[in-house]
């Protein structure tokens, strides 16, 4: 297929590309960390859940950052998550 076809659309050409995310737990002691952000008009938010093996939470949090790039608003909820799950006494992370 050629790029122009690509993205001019074709009967071959999928209109979605949805793919199904399904969370796995963690290794038995070890706590999961998933982060996500988010950037509209160049304001950022971030938020990251930690969980157990189980999948219970031990911890949600969200922040607002202002005026940023996409990247730092990706390292601000990587460095979030990694921050509170220390503070919570987490010793084996894992991230997601």
């Amino acid at each position: 297929m050629l790029v122009e076809e690509y993205f001019r659309g074709s009967s071959s050409t999928p209109i979605s590309t949805n793919k199904f995310v399904c969370w796995q737990p963690s290794i038995l002691g070890v706590v999961k960390i998933n982060f996500d952000d988010s950037l509209q008009n160049n304001s950022a938010t971030r938020e990251y859940t930690l969980r157990d093996r189980k999948g219970e939470v031990i911890k949600v949090g969200v922040a607002y950052y202002g005026q940023t790039s996409i990247i730092m608003a990706k390292v601000q909820a990587l460095r979030g998550g990694v921050r509170e799950a220390i503070v919570a006494g987490c010793r084996k992370i894992t991230i997601k």
